[in-house]
This record gives structure tokens, sequence and C-alpha cells, in this order.
């Protein structure tokens, strides 16, 4: 039952009632992390040129392609790496593509394939490698199952460049359980980071508010300190009659500023209206306009 829950999820065209389901292997396990076997014999694979660094290549085409299979190692262990490639999208570059000694090559139609009411599906998954001339799986090889020694499961975290029957090739890869347990953990990491995205938002959004709120009730200090007017009065809550010079400063601004409208109707328990708050903002403005005073004397003496 899992194994079709997920073949739905990534593959939609399959209410449309292609054959290729057919292509899908059967697994007597239920473990998702299982590889697969293929249903028919594996795509021929030869040695791809590996890559010790763990950082991008220094040449032109970092920034045309910077998700290059090519440009980083195969077994990519590092989380910033990886977050890094997510970020940017996968490596898909429209061409033209290199031809082998028979004439063929890849084709960009690969990227999508069409149900049999029309519809043009895009293969996320799929990617192709100008460095190294191999199409590849970015989900298996980011999230793939690294043990398994399958060889149709290694082939596609690798890189494929035997073009021959390539349209079954990846007919059977995108319905194997190894594919589909890979493409679970790219779709949670992908989550998370757009999670890690809003918290990052939300946080920079209160750093922001709470910065307009400090500088208002600066001004609403500073401003009652240079006329020595009196800050307190026999009340000391926002809404109170007779709550002094300060708060009701604060209310009267409230009317017409939506920064300190929302500081008086929010319910937190942090306003930073109190005594103690106008008198640490009096020490430190205090302190300041001594700091200048004796650098401006300090500074005629010298003259």
């Amino acid at each position: 039952m899992l194994q079709v829950t997920l073949e739905l999820q990534y593959n939609p065209f399959l209410f449309a009632g292609q054959q290729e389901v057919s292509c899908a292997p059967s697994e007597a396990s239920s473990d998702i992390a299982k590889v697969a076997q293929p249903a028919s014999r594996a795509p021929t694979v030869t040695a791809a040129p590996t890559h010790p660094r763990d950082t991008l290549a220094s040449d032109n085409s970092v920034t045309e392609y910077p998700t290059d299979r090519g440009k980083f190692p195969v077994d990519l262990e590092d989380d910033d790496v990886k977050r890094y490639i997510l970020n940017n999208g996968p490596c898909k570059p429209e061409g033209p593509f290199k031809r082998d000694g028979k004439g063929r090559c890849f084709s960009k139609e690969f990227y999508n394939k069409t149900s049999k009411i029309g519809c043009r599906i895009p293969r996320k998954w799929l990617c192709y490698s100008p460095s190294m001339d191999r199409v590849y799986c970015e989900q298996c090889w980011l999230f793939g199952d690294r043990p398994s020694a399958h060889h149709l499961h290694q082939a596609w975290r690798i890189g494929i460049n035997d073009w021959q029957g390539l349209s079954k090739k990846i007919k059977e890869h995108e319905f194997s359980r190894s594919h589909l347990a890979a493409c679970v953990v790219y779709d949670t990491w992908k989550n998370n980071l757009t999670i890690d995205a809003q918290i990052s938002s939300e946080f920079k959004r209160e750093v922001g508010f709470w910065t307009e709120v400090l500088t208002r009730i600066t001004d609403v200090t500073l401003t009652l300190a240079s006329r020595n007017s009196a800050f307190r009065g026999h009340r000391e809550k926002i809404g109170d009659i007779d709550n002094g010079n300060f708060l009701s400063t604060i209310e009267l601004m409230a009317r017409y500023d939506p920064v300190l409208q929302r500081l008086i109707e929010s319910k937190k328990k942090v306003h930073y209206l109190s005594p103690q708050t106008q008198n640490e903002i009096i020490s430190l403005l205090s302190k300041k306009v001594q700091d200048t005073i004796i650098t401006d004397i300090q500074n005629s003496i010298r003259l």
C-alpha cells in the first residue's frame, strides 16, 4: 500500500491509464529503503570522473550551471552543500548536447513526460551534467540509499551516458522503490528549507518592529528630558487617567502611529514602557551627552 501511495504521489499520470506502470518492479518486502530489482537489464555504466574536492569548480560554467553533478563528489555528505543545491535548483540545460560515436545524444524532451490524455508532466528529478555528459537523478544522488550495491540505483547516482533505450531506463527508474524513497527525503528537505526561511523572515520582522518601538520611546524620553518635564503621574498604566506625561504622549502618538498602536494593543508582557525602562534610557542618554561634552572639551584643548 505504501508503494502504491508513493507511486501515485510522484507519478500522477497513473490515473490516465498508461501501460508504463507495468515497468515498476515487483517487491516482496515492505521496507521502503530496500533497493528495487529492475524488470530488465541494467544500463551500461562507465566510470564517471570523480572530484575529491567538496567545493564548486572554479571554471566559467559555475555561474551557468551551479548545481552540475560533475562539480561535486558522488557521495555528498555536507548538508550545507545539499541546501545550496536545493536552493539553486536542478541542472537542466536546454542543449545542444554532445553526441557519442554512434551519433546519439541526450534530448531535453526527456525532462517531461506526456500522459495519454496529453498532459505534460515535468520530471523534476531528471538532470543532465554538461561537464560529464551524463544524465542523473538528483534525488537519488543527494538522498538515495548509498549502501545499496544495486547496479541500477548506483547508475542514476553516478550518471548514465548510454543513450540507447534511455526512455525505458528512465521509466524503470522513476517507478523504483529506491527512487520513490529518495523523493520522500528530498521533499522533506525542501519543506524544512521553506520552514527555515519563514522562521528567519518572521524573526527579522520582529526585530524590525522592536527597533521601531525603542526608537519612538527614546525620542519621547529625550523630548521630555530636554524640557525638564515630569515623566510619571499618579497612575502607571496605559489607559489610566493621570498616568503621566510619558505614557500619555505614547497614547497620543499611538492614535496615528501603527507601530505604537500595535504595541499598546499587544497582550505581551514586554512593552518597554515601565518606569525602570524610562530610567535606563535616561541614564544611557545622559552618559552619551557626557561623553560628547568630554570629547568636545578634549578636542578644544588640543587645538
